[in-house]
């Protein structure tokens, strides 16, 4: 999909060139024979999804490359068994890069996330933008972006989230939560209970998330694991301040 983060990922990390063709695939619509004659004509295929990798990297018989850009405890030791039958191994931090490197003790290649500026930019508008989105102009608005799909062993720090939510409504009395992504509505009613307006929102790709950071007064991230996430580096160039765990490339 345009726009997916993954997409994004992968295109920023081929350089300019005219000696070098490739392409992007969805590896979950596509078997695994196609992925043998995409590597016959491409000579190399990079694995941005570690999850697919483990599952269909023994089927190719061409030089592979997996990213691992975040994983939790639970999921590492897996992971970790498979990376030893690719031919490299890139990530998105320098944090992940001494990580892996101890576990499996290769050199891993640090290629790090990054955003469009050109898409994600301040705004000085944002009184007339909140009354576009029916937001009130008074209200302290908090951010929260991601999926709940991507809550694997509570990585998201849902909990943390909760709290914070719970300590700042004694503070702005009217808070709200400006809640991007799919598949929250069961924390959008645990957020509504603790009288806290939810303002839900769901993008069809990454970049439409530009328009709704200048909405905000703070982005927040909880997660206990992440590889970046690429939410700090687009809300900070948004001009959107960011309160965060101390995870991925944060440092």
């Amino acid at each position: 999909v345009p726009g997916h983060i993954l997409e994004r990922i992968a295109k920023s990390w081929i350089k300019n060139s005219n000696t070098v063709y490739h392409e992007c695939v969805c590896s979950s619509e596509t078997h695994p024979f196609l992925y043998n004659v995409r590597g016959f004509r491409l000579d190399l295929i990079h694995w941005i999804n570690p999850l697919v990798y483990q599952v269909y990297g023994s089927t190719i018989l061409v030089p592979q490359v997996a990213m691992i850009h975040h994983a939790t405890d639970e999921e590492l030791p897996a992971m970790i068994k498979k990376l030893k039958y690719c031919d490299g191994i890139t990530t998105v931090s320098y944090r992940w890069k001494s990580k892996l490197e101890l576990l499996v003790d290769r050199e891993v290649i640090l290629i790090p996330n990054t955003v469009d500026s050109r898409k994600f930019i301040p705004s000085n508008n944002q009184t007339i933008l909140r009354r576009q989105h029916n937001i009130s102009i008074n209200s302290f608005v908090l951010g929260f972006v991601g999926k709940s799909a991507a809550n694997a062993f509570g990585r998201k720090g849902i909990n943390i989230l909760l709290e914070v939510l719970r300590e700042s409504a004694q503070i702005w009395k009217d808070l709200s939560l400006l809640l991007i992504g799919p598949g929250w509505d069961d924390l959008t009613k645990q957020i509504t209970t603790m009288g806290i307006k939810v303002y839900r929102y769901e993008v069809k790709t990454t970049e439409d998330t530009a328009s709704l950071y200048p909405l905000m007064d703070a982005l927040l991230v909880t997660s206990s694991q992440e590889g970046g996430p690429c939410t700090i580096l687009e809300a900070m160039a948004c001009g959107v301040p960011v309160i965060t765990s101390d995870v991925g490339h944060v440092p």
